[in-house]
């Protein structure tokens, strides 16, 4: 049986990145290595590890559980039960239902949205107007206080129901914006995480 074991020298595989790690640590159904990357990575991001045996490679698909505070920091992953699972959902979504101001187009044409949800890579809003999708998006988020300018492209439009009083509603994606930004997203999403979901991490990641 080919199985992951500590000291197990993987591929650690997100978007672009495919850089070699050294498991750590392994449990049951988790991981630990050091992180690999400068980027900015918080829990719920589905990421893989490949293995190169004699005759073929293997892939194992995990979803990250705490926020590594620096490069070479301790990562937790959790395992995935398949790529259909993995797919269905991009990173852990922090519920809202706040008032969020956006622009779009050159002229920065401004109109009230309401946030839904949103994670590290993006964002569900409840609008009143219908928006065209070649239209970049300027969206102000308040975060700890202050308000932070985010860039974001439209990938999905979801129709209103009238009937059930659902508003129309799109899918954002973060697009273009500084690494200091998407670092601050990741810690405040964190926060909010740790808050909303302590007793499934804190056996994980103490602290």
């Amino acid at each position: 049986m080919y199985i992951l074991t500590e000291g197990t020298e993987v591929q650690f595989i997100w978007g672009q990145w495919a850089v070699p790690v050294v498991i750590s640590e392994i449990g049951g159904d988790w991981v630990s290595l050091r992180y690999p990357l400068e980027e900015p990575i918080g829990p719920g991001i589905y990421v893989d590890l490949q293995v190169q045996y004699e005759f073929f490679r293997m892939t194992y698909y995990y979803f990250t559980l705490n926020m590594p505070r620096q490069f070479n920091d301790i990562l937790f992953l959790r395992r995935a039960a398949s790529r259909t699972y993995v797919e269905r959902r991009q990173a852990w979504r922090v519920v809202a239902n706040e008032p969020v101001r956006v622009e779009y187009g050159e002229n920065r044409i401004s109109f009230e949205a309401t946030l839904l949800d949103i994670s590290s890579t993006g964002a569900y809003f409840a609008v009143e107007h219908l928006l065209p999708l070649t239209n970049p998006l300027r969206i102000y988020l308040p975060m700890n206080g202050r308000v932070y300018i985010f860039n974001g492209i439209i990938v999905r439009k979801i129709p209103p129901n009238p009937r059930l009083g659902v508003p129309l509603r799109i899918g954002v994606r973060f697009v273009n914006n500084p690494i200091e930004l998407r670092n601050l997203l990741v810690h405040f999403l964190w926060s909010r995480i740790r808050e909303i979901y302590r007793d499934q991490f804190k056996d994980l990641y103490p602290g």
